[in-house]
């Protein structure tokens, strides 16, 4: 049987015969949503982390994550829009990576998950407006999904 579970942005999937299609959303704060990158596949979980649904205005005007910085205590500012994780026997596991990645700096975050063969794939905002994005993968994610710009497996 096929099975398809969805729990607040975690999602498992199981089965033998269906390929799951599902997208990892473009990381912006409008009504729209689309999908930056679909992927196939017909076992695993996929977790995801991002700031751009749930956030803070400061008075300051600048957006704040409702992720917390372990340094400072405070929101965390840094300019990882989201980190989606993959894991093919637990969600719990993904949720847990892709959490810890989103509010680390982006290089650490980046070393961290390679040096853990760790399945990620981070979104990055880049520009003045912070609207602009860019994409990276660690090794692990590209051996299942193949290249950033492919559809995967």
């Amino acid at each position: 049987s096929e099975i398809f579970v969805e729990v607040g942005g975690e999602i498992r999937v199981a089965g033998n015969k269906k390929v799951w299609r599902l997208g990892i959303e473009t990381p912006n704060s409008g009504k729209e949503k689309t999908a930056i990158k679909v992927l196939s596949f017909k076992n695993g979980s996929l977790a995801t982390s991002g700031d751009y649904r749930n956030f803070y205005q400061e008075k300051d005007g600048k957006h704040r994550s409702h992720g917390i910085n372990f340094s400072s205590g405070r929101p965390k500012e840094n300019t990882t829009a989201s980190v989606t994780v993959f894991d093919s026997k637990s969600c719990m596991s993904a949720d847990a990576w892709a959490t810890a990645l989103m509010v680390m700096d982006i290089d650490k975050a980046l070393s961290l998950a390679e040096k853990n063969n760790v399945a990620a794939y981070f979104i990055y905002k880049v520009g003045a407006s912070g609207k602009g994005h860019v994409v990276k993968a660690t090794s692990a994610w590209e051996s299942i999904f193949g290249s950033r710009k492919g559809g995967g497996k």
